[in-house]
């Protein structure tokens, strides 16, 4: 049974922020080095990105397969990288003056294929800051209807359903985000709203909805099925989180007249 449901982070708890999703294949011809490219990719690539100005922390996800796939996977893999601003991706692209790949950046062409970047904007988070769950469901989806009626939707969806179904045991927090578009983007936008559910498995997502089920609950809980159109659900696992250090606090000081070394090397 679900617990109570949780509430979406109170504001000033987590404060907006833009998501930078680059998505991508490994073509036939760079299956050999696939694993070698992947230590790459998390060990370096995304540490130094991350490290750029304007970047929050980053995630590499790889398809997963599993009977709640809607459709076969368009993507292989996702970096997901938490922004500040938009400007933030486009500034390092900048300055990486066009080879973002490094010492990748020859074999990408006929290593990686169906290139997209898109870029989306944070509706609504719950627990943002628990990164560990290995496992990613994404249901995407389009609204076709009014402006009222897509307010009414996003309006339940970020403070009914998404909470209602985050309650359920095996989640651990998750995002609602929508496309924002910008002249950077690479490729098809697709669907405009995602909901991000963190999972310790994709079971468990699909345990969810089978009670929801049980308990006569409809899809959308039968209010939206006339409005949604394209929707498919995507199951992901997360292979690496890339997060800023944390600067170490300094030692406090100790009290009295004879707390440190007389010649200042103490914590030396």
């Amino acid at each position: 049974m679900p617990s109570t449901p949780p509430s979406i982070e109170p504001a000033g708890a987590y404060r907006p922020r833009v998501w930078s999703v680059v998505k991508a294949s490994i073509s036939d011809a760079g299956r050999p080095r696939e694993e070698e490219f992947n230590a790459w990719y998390n060990q370096q690539h995304v540490p130094e990105w991350v490290a750029q100005p304007g970047f929050e922390r980053a995630w590499r996800l790889r398809a997963l397969e599993h009977p709640t796939q809607t459709l076969p996977h368009e993507h292989g893999y996702y970096a997901v990288y938490e922004l500040q601003a938009v400007a933030a991706f486009n500034d390092a692209l900048a300055r990486s003056h066009g080879a973002p790949w490094g010492e990748w950046q020859e074999y990408v062409g006929s290593h990686l294929v169906d290139w997209e970047r898109t870029y989306y904007r944070t509706l609504a988070a719950i627990a943002p800051d628990k990164t560990d769950a290995p496992c990613w469901a994404i249901v995407k989806t389009d609204f076709q209807g009014s402006s009222e009626q897509e307010r009414d939707f996003n309006r339940w969806y970020d403070e009914v359903h998404f909470p209602e179904l985050i309650s359920h045991p095996g989640f651990q927090g998750g995002w609602r985000l929508q496309v924002l578009p910008d002249d950077g983007d690479l490729g098809p936008r697709r669907q405009r709203y995602w909901a991000v559910y963190r999972v310790r498995s994709i079971d468990d997502f699909a345990a969810a909805r089978a009670a929801r089920a049980e308990r006569g609950l409809p899809p959308w809980d039968g209010l939206w099925k006339e409005n949604l159109i394209d929707t498919r659900i995507d199951c992901y696992e997360m292979i690496h989180h890339e997060a800023p250090a944390v600067p170490a606090a300094a030692p406090a000081a100790s009290g009295g007249s004879g707390g440190g070394d007389e010649d200042g090397g103490g914590g030396r």
